[in-house]
């Protein structure tokens, strides 16, 4: 019994003396040094945030992962167009004229490339951007405004309004015209690259040549506003065609005696087949040697301009006899567009709707 007490007392005291030895959480005068937990504690990835992204649909879209939008870049100044110079293209004459107008707009299409030559009057602008809007234009790589004439610039400001316009060609030559200057300084403020050009001005568009006729260099232009008009002899592959405006016999001539090739299979007859930009046609007749002529404008045979010579049926006579197949003349039937088609070889033409 008495060794039994002995042992109880000695635990006691070493019980004593180890617990003695341990901070329990008392205050005191050390600090405790700094333990480096990382490599005891289990490293933890930082959870990836909620990207919202808000569509224009209103949809909301969750990701785990960042989805990156690359701030929007401003187009480049110039043409652009999908490069397919080997596709069929089309040539529109859009029926723009009115008992007593006439006028002209003229869509030329390939691919995703569309030049617009003119855009008619004012009165008929809604009708030009209905037919454009329904053969699928979505923009307009070239607007050509061939001159001062408000018959043929009146629906440009209207096609400035609701189209993309990426380059603008004019004569340089206003007259003076308030609205046409009005036009120019429409095109200005939209900083649509704009060009004068003149004759022997030659430009590629997928796959086509648009080589200037007239109006001739300043220091030969004409004094008057048609004979001064922008004209254009588009040609692609084997296929030509000869976009002639307003120019009058001045400007026929010396198209004639410049040492040019201009054989065309399709010849627009210029100011609408009337008055005197057809009197003397005979002579650009036998330089072109055209077999279709595509006269536009309206169904008047009667212009300040007109005379005996240069009206529609002495024109048509003349055509027939210089070699000229056939006729096509966008106002008959109360209006009508006549559509080119060419795959740059063979090519046909039409009357639609």
């Amino acid at each position: 019994m008495k060794k039994t007490k002995i042992q109880f007392a000695v635990f006691f005291l070493f019980l004593f003396l180890f617990f003695g030895c341990i901070n329990l959480g008392g205050p005191s005068d050390k600090l405790d040094p700094v333990k480096d937990t990382s490599k005891t504690q289990p490293k933890q990835e930082p959870k990836a945030p909620e990207i919202i992204i808000i569509s224009k649909t209103n949809q909301t879209i969750s990701a785990e992962k960042p989805i990156i939008v690359p701030p929007e870049v401003a187009k480049p100044k110039g043409i652009h167009y999908t490069p397919n110079k080997d596709a069929k293209f089309a040539v529109y004459f859009i029926y723009v004229g009115d008992p007593t107008q006439h006028g002209d707009a003229i869509l030329v299409k390939k691919g995703d490339a569309e030049i617009l030559i003119d855009a008619g009057p004012e009165s008929n602008a809604q009708n030009v951007l209905t037919t454009l809007e329904t053969l699928g234009v979505d923009d307009i790589e070239l607007l050509i405004s061939t001159h001062a004439d408000p018959e043929h610039y009146g629906g440009i400001p209207t096609i400035l309004d609701n189209y993309d316009v990426e380059e603008f060609w004019w004569s340089g030559y206003s007259y003076g015209n308030p609205s046409y200057l009005e036009l120019i300084s429409q095109v200005n403020a939209k900083e649509i690259p704009v060009k004068q050009v003149k004759y022997s001005d030659s430009f590629e568009i997928n796959g086509f040549n648009l080589f200037v006729l007239n109006p001739p260099e300043s220091e030969n232009k004409f004094t008057d506003i048609d004979n001064n008009a922008i004209a254009i002899k588009l040609t692609d592959r084997d296929f030509c065609l000869m976009l002639n405006s307003d120019i009058l016999y001045g400007a026929q001539i010396k198209l004639i005696q410049r040492s040019i090739n201009l054989q065309c299979e399709i010849m627009q007859t210029p100011t609408h087949g009337l008055g005197l930009g057809n009197s003397q046609i005979d002579q650009l007749l036998l330089k072109v040697k055209p077999k279709v002529a595509i006269m536009s404008g309206g169904p008047s045979d009667i212009t300040s301009t007109a005379d005996k010579i240069g009206s529609r049926p002495a024109v048509r006579e003349k055509l027939k006899i210089k070699g000229v197949v056939s006729v096509y003349e966008n106002y008959l039937d109360g209006g009508k567009t006549v559509k080119i088609t060419s795959d740059g070889q063979l090519y046909s033409v039409d009357y639609v709707n």
